[in-house]
């Protein structure tokens, strides 16, 4: 996670009649600086300066000079410029690759015609990387041996691979000890690979597989314990992925042996599971699967159900099916089901909650589905109706890709405005949201809220990926920021690799930004506000970055079909986009595919998602706000 420092150098100001302290003000700014803590080499890194007279308390012009400098033997000026009307300048940094690593200070100098200050504060000079480990396999034995490769990529902006660099390779075992440490070289392609041979006796259960380099790190979960290896794989299928309560859920069960003949005639119990403050069975049934291994189901989705916190008031249903052949060898499979109460989900944002005859009262609205789907080309029905329920407004919209509206009316003369919106989706499900607000001065409500809005989810490398950000304020805030701020972070490494301040304007801020190489394959943008209590308000959305120069990379065998001892001729070839052979460095491994199966088999962590999801509500970087008195 990344720290912006904000420094701000004020000198006391006392309230009075003092000639000295205003002769000393006159001629000093008052001068902030935010940017991250971190720097990463041969990367982009936003810097925000803004200045203020301190004798009148106002934002002023000034010319800025920025220079890095480790104090010793390196110093270079990396910014000139100006900040405007407002006080504010903004720039992207390119932190190039002969800046010296570690410990650095920023020192900036901004002056007018007859004021001046200085300002430095301290920020690491870091590399970075990203490691890939690939294993043969997920699940071992006592005695097994452990085939692992590590690939490493280094770089800012755009990734290259980190040659002849030491990776230390680690085993741990589930009380924390490392039974396995190997410090190796990577390759001229990044690449170092090492085999770990597994004593026939050792404590059972998850080990952690580490790599690193330097501070960076990755790490996989790898399960050693004796298993049986199953004999059949089964499936589970619904109609869809999400249900109404007492809707009808119609289903298949497909159960194949690993050699490839259907399971006949066997015996299939299913169950389902619902919560009702407590889990318990809401459903059971025994049946045979036919000829094809596959059988048939239908069932209702139970009418009541208790919502679970972590689902946003929704729940889910358990589908659980336990196969036994006529050999008894037995095999389980589940499936989540999401239920929800409304089929469409309706977030209404208006910008203020009170308003004045006349003024035009700004909306937006987003429409998704329970599994969080957007709905696009929806029709949205929006109606304003007054205290009296006499209709002030009425008109109709279409959902655009990301499932929003945007629309406005202008305010009645009124005590209250109730806003309806109602949306209806291709398939005629339909959901309702009002939202009240009130005259000013009548009856108020407070509270701030933030809709990250992303043109599109889905972009190529380089293309530039556009959202808005609106924004809504108390109605009784007496000050507030005129900025947002955003951060582009890596989920895998939770690096932040791009920040930003944007103004606000009428409720909306435009965010503008370069899809750069290491956003693939996707980037989780973070949008927030700070509130004049220091409290975090946050929306964040998943962009999809498709990087240049695609590899394709195909498998072919010399028979479709081998019995064992057999010899077998495999031939890989790798494409570019343009479909041309390119010399690649491969990794192959040829397993067993009912070991991956029992991967299949492993219950899901939804706390990993929801720890995710809260990380993400946290900010990526710090602000402290230049008092203005």
């Amino acid at each position: 996670m990344a720290l912006v420092i904000s420094l701000c150098l004020f000198i006391g100001v006392y309230q009075g009649i003092c000639n000295i302290d205003q002769i000393y003000l006159s001629s000093k700014l008052g001068l902030s600086i935010r940017t991250p803590s971190t720097w990463i080499g041969g990367s982009i890194q936003p810097l925000q300066i803004q200045t203020i007279d301190l004798l009148t308390k106002k934002p002023v012009s000034a010319f800025v000079t920025v220079a890095l400098t480790d104090e010793e033997t390196f110093s270079k000026i990396i910014y000139t410029g100006k900040t405007d009307e407002t006080g504010l300048a903004s720039a992207q940094l390119n932190v190039e690759d002969d800046f010296k690593l570690g410990r650095n200070k920023l020192v900036v100098r901004a002056w007018t015609g007859t004021k001046s200050d200085a300002a430095e504060l301290s920020v690491d000079l870091k590399e970075t990387y990203r490691i890939l480990i690939t294993v043969d396999k997920k699940w071992y034995q006592p005695g097994q041996t452990i085939h692992i490769r590590v690939l490493a990529w280094e770089g800012g902006v755009k990734y290259h691979a980190a040659s002849n660099v030491n990776v230390t390779i680690s085993l741990i075992d589930p009380k924390g000890s490392k039974i396995f440490r190997r410090t190796l070289e990577t390759d001229e392609d990044g690449i170092s690979a090492v085999d770990i041979q597994l004593a026939s006796e050792l404590n059972v259960g998850r080990y952690k597989l580490r790599a690193e380099i330097g501070d960076y790190s990755q790490e996989t979960v790898l399960n050693i314990q004796y298993y049986k290896l199953p004999t059949m794989k089964c499936d589970l299928e619904i109609d869809k992925d999400w249900y109404l309560p007492s809707e009808q859920v119609e289903g298949l069960l497909t159960a194949r042996y690993f050699f490839g003949k259907p399971v006949t005639n066997a015996w299939v119990e299913l169950t389902v599971d619902a919560y009702y403050g407590e889990w318990m069975t809401a459903w059971k049934y025994l049946g045979r699967t036919d000829v094809n291994g596959v059988m048939n189901f239908v069932f209702d989705i139970p009418e009541y159900l208790v919502g679970l916190p972590y689902y946003n008031g929704m729940t889910k249903i358990i589908l659980m099916a336990h196969v036994k052949d006529a050999a008894d060898h037995e095999e389980s499979v589940a499936k989540d089901v999401v239920v929800s109460k409304q089929p469409i989900l309706i977030d209404l944002l208006s910008f203020k909650n009170t308003f004045t005859t006349s003024e035009t009262i700004n909306i937006v609205t987003k429409a998704r589905y329970p599994d969080g789907t957007p709905i696009t080309r929806a029709q949205t029905l929006v109606q304003v109706l007054s205290e009296k329920n006499s209709v002030v407004f009425s008109h109709a919209y279409v959902t655009r890709e990301d499932g929003s509206v945007n629309f406005g009316f202008q305010a009645p003369d009124t005590q209250k405005a109730s806003i309806q919106v109602t949306v209806i989706d291709e398939d005629g499900y339909r959901s309702s949201q009002e939202k009240a607000l009130y005259k000013k001065g009548w009856w108020g409500e407070n509270g701030y809220s933030i809709v990250l809005s992303p043109e599109g989810y889905e972009y190529n490398m380089s293309e530039v990926v556009r959202a808005k950000i609106y924004v809504q304020y108390p109605a009784d805030a007496r000050s507030h920021s005129e900025y947002v701020y955003v951060d582009a972070i890596s989920p895998m490494d939770k690096v932040t690799l791009y920040t930003d301040a944007l103004r606000v304007v009428n409720n909306t801020a435009n965010l503008e930004i370069v899809a750069l190489e290491t956003f693939a394959p996707y980037v989780i943008l973070h949008a927030y506000l700070i509130t004049p209590g220091n409290n975090v308000i946050s929306d964040w959305a998943k962009i999809a970055v498709i990087p240049e120069g695609g590899l394709s990379v195909e498998v072919f065998t010399d028979k479709p079909q081998y019995l064992p001892g057999d010899f077998s001729r495999v031939t890989v070839q790798v494409k570019d986009e343009e479909g041309h052979p390119v010399n690649a460095t491969l990794c192959v491994a040829i397993v067993d595919t009912s070991v991956l199966a029992l991967s299949e088999k492993e219950t899901g962590f939804e706390e990993v998602f929801f720890a995710l999801e809260e990380e993400y509500q946290k900010p990526q970087w710090e602000i402290h706000s230049m008092p203005i008195y």
